[in-house]
């Protein structure tokens, strides 16, 4: 790379950096960085995330196959309350399908325990 070019993309970087849309992008990131921190949100997922590590293989398996289920058939609970003409454009089936899925990957691993391998 020339000189001209390296002083080019100094110069682009330094426009980028002081213009407002970059400001107003440091200043969110600021915000998100330091609420983040005291969120009790983030703090309920940091401490599931350690539970869920705990669990032996198959149990967390099971559990996010029941997770799957469980959000996906609320999701598309809360698909039928928005009007005809906003609903987004996959049908409700779709998650109806994916849900029943989950629920029987779920059943699947439920069903496989306390057999002669497990002990």
């Amino acid at each position: 790379m020339n000189g001209s070019q390296a002083d080019d993309d100094a110069d682009a970087m330094d426009a980028i950096r002081g213009s407002r849309a970059w400001q107003f992008g440091q200043s969110v990131a600021r915000v998100w960085t330091a609420s983040a921190a005291d969120s009790l949100l983030l703090t309920m997922v940091r401490r599931f995330q350690v539970r869920r590590e705990t669990l032996p293989r198959g149990e967390r398996a099971r559990a996010t196959a029941v997770a799957v289920s469980v959000a996906t058939a609320v999701h598309a609970l809360l698909v039928g309350l928005v009007p005809a003409q906003l609903r987004p454009a996959v049908p409700r089936l779709v998650w109806v399908l994916v849900s029943i899925a989950a629920a029987a990957v779920a059943a699947s691993q439920w069903a496989g325990k306390n057999q002669a391998s497990d002990k």
